[in-house]
């Protein structure tokens, strides 16, 4: 099986993209009715953290997400002074982010899959699944 390539745009595109969604699908679900403090006294399970947990994890995931989103979209100059979007000292280092970004994503979708299965939880379990075993 042949390893899936994307270009620095390509990646780039992707992560924004299933960041925006992921980050919208969230803001969904605490804002939402029934929010995640109503899902969460219906279904008490393992996996069912105390809503107040999700919302300050929430924060700390978005300003880790951003710094790497930051990292991999962020203009870098050139031995000529003109701004590029591939860090020529650093190549191999965005190569290894592009390569993680293909994961990056399926987990953002999946996580906003997740709020939107509300009425029945095991859906969203099949989602939390699939995320937590992507990296095989």
């Amino acid at each position: 099986m042949g390893t899936l390539t994307l270009s620095h745009q390509t990646a780039r595109w992707l992560a924004l993209t299933s960041f925006g969604v992921n980050f919208a699908a969230q803001l969904y679900g605490m804002l939402s009715h029934p929010n995640l403090q109503e899902i969460h006294d219906a279904n008490l399970s393992f996996f069912s953290p105390h809503p107040y947990f999700i919302g300050a994890f929430f924060l700390f995931q978005q300003v880790l997400q951003i710094g790497w989103l930051y990292r991999l979209c962020r203009p870098r100059k050139d031995e000529s002074g003109s701004s590029t979007t591939l860090d020529v000292e650093n190549v191999e280092d965005t190569m290894t982010m592009v390569d993680y970004v293909p994961f990056y994503a399926l987990g953002s979708f999946c996580i906003a899959g997740e709020f939107y299965t509300t009425t029945n939880p095991y859906q969203g379990y099949v989602l939390i699944t699939v995320n937590e075993h992507q990296h095989g």
